[in-house]
């Protein structure tokens, strides 16, 4: 940023006296050079429009300081008009351009206008007086100067300007950068006249190519195909280049290391003033990550559904708030002897015969404790749609299943062992009988013995 200096605005104030104003007609601007160098200036003539000599006028300017300071054109703007009330009272300054029309002398008002070296667009410092009364020299002379400092502002002001736009082109660069970088997304420009390509660096690294040794031709792109995607490729581009249709599709390529990324890129044709297609451009993302966790899912699901079917024992998959049946297995298809279909339309009250404890009541309570994290282990009676029923023992717990809270039960036919308890109750039951028997007969000998002896 520009900054004040004295000695410098001293040399240069010499200088500007040599300058001859901008003339306008019906205002009386006098050259500077037409002033006797010898001229006294030690206090305001008559006709001054201020009762400060041109010494504190001019103090009271370089007493602001950094005209730099003010960072935009209205910041400039209200430090003039602040300024200007004491060193132009009853007068309006403003910066304006040469081509601007001003008050001129047909209301008998008087303006000074006092050219603005800027280094750019043309513009003046104009100081216009609502009175009859003309603008003594000293008046000139602290306008000379106040238009000497608002150039200086001005220039600095330019230069901010400039120096911000280029600043906000490289933030927006930048930025774009980054965010392609995160997204893992790269834009590219193919111009058919000439053949250029246009990689951004971000589809560089996508394709893991160095820029400084490789040349993004379209046939070098080609050749980063994968060689199954290629003339299907192919096709899809030279249609977009004969219709100028939007495009979108995946691509395989195969990075210099031998690694495979599956791209899915997007674009259009651009069509020149005649309404041909002469270029096209495109966005690719790079999705290998989505497609390889797509693929880690697809393969856990082929798992989980294989040791699913594959089970010995039934196994239901409830929901965890109704506990309606949203899936299960074969072995749990052939305990009720229904389908799958009409297992999901029974509800959880009618796998069971309905007496209680068997029935909907408990089945609910059980998947709500569940659901609540508290395993549960029961024995349950399974109805078959024949009509018998079978003693199942149930292992409910509360799991995730491909990103969903569910309860899934374990059904383990427990017929047999029922069976067999049946069978050793019943064999305990006749040993007791026997025994009591026994125990009988060997009571009547003892009293017939007893009564012998």
């Amino acid at each position: 940023m520009q900054r004040f200096d004295l000695a410098d605005f001293a040399a240069k104030v010499l200088t500007l006296r040599s300058k001859v104003f901008l003339p306008i007609p019906g205002v009386r601007v006098v050259p500077t050079a037409a002033v006797a160098p010898a001229r006294k200036r030690k206090k305001a003539s008559a006709d001054s429009m201020s009762s400060l000599s041109v010494v504190q006028r001019i103090r009271m300017i370089t007493a602001e300081g950094d005209w730099g300071s003010a960072h935009s054109r209205s910041a400039l703007t209200r430090k003039l008009d602040r300024l200007c009330r004491e060193i132009f009272p009853a007068c309006k300054v403003q910066v304006t351009s040469r081509l601007s029309r001003t008050v001129n002398g047909a209301d008998g008002s008087r303006t000074m206008r006092i050219a603005l070296d800027t280094g750019g667009k043309a513009s003046a410092l104009v100081v216009t007086r609502a009175s009859k009364v003309p603008f003594s020299e000293e008046d000139e002379t602290v306008a000379e100067v106040l238009a000497l400092v608002v150039s200086a502002a001005l220039k600095d002001l330019a230069a901010v300007g400039e120096h911000d736009a280029a600043e906000a082109l490289r933030d927006r660069e930048r930025n774009l950068a980054e965010a392609q970088r995160l997204a893992h997304l790269g834009n590219w420009k193919w111009t058919v006249d000439d053949g250029r390509v246009t990689w951004s660096k971000e589809l560089y690294r996508i394709y893991a190519r160095d820029p400084e040794n490789f040349e993004p031709s379209l046939d070098n792109y080609f050749t980063c195909l994968h060689p199954d995607d290629r003339e299907s490729v192919r096709r899809k581009i030279e249609y977009a280049l004969e219709t100028g249709e939007p495009f979108d599709f995946e691509e395989r390529i195969v990075r210099p290391d031998g690694s495979v990324r599956v791209l899915h890129s997007v674009g259009e044709g651009l069509r020149n003033a005649e309404g041909e297609v002469r270029s096209l451009i495109g966005v690719c993302h790079d999705i290998t990550p989505l497609r390889e966790a797509q693929q880690a899912v697809r393969a856990s699901e082929e798992s989980y559904r294989t040791i699913f079917e594959l089970a010995s024992d039934a196994i239901y998959v409830h929901d965890i708030e109704t506990g309606d049946v949203l899936d299960a297995n074969r072995q749990a298809c052939e305990l009720h002897g229904r389908p799958l279909h009409e297992l999901k339309k029974m509800g959880i009250g009618r796998l069971s015969p309905g007496r209680a404890p068997n029935d909907a009541e408990h089945a609910r309570a059980y998947v709500q404790a569940a659901a609540a994290g508290v395993p549960q282990r029961f024995e349950w009676l399974a109805s078959h749609v024949d009509g018998h029923d079978t003693w199942v023992e149930v292992f409910l717990n509360r799991v995730r299943i491909l990103g969903e809270d569910r309860v899934i039960a374990s059904v383990r036919n427990m017929n047999e062992r029922k069976e067999a308890e049946a069978a050793l109750r019943q064999a305990y039951d006749e040993m007791e009988h026997r025994v009591d028997e026994r125990t009988a007969e060997l009571a009547e000998r003892t009293d017939e013995l007893e009564a012998v002896f």
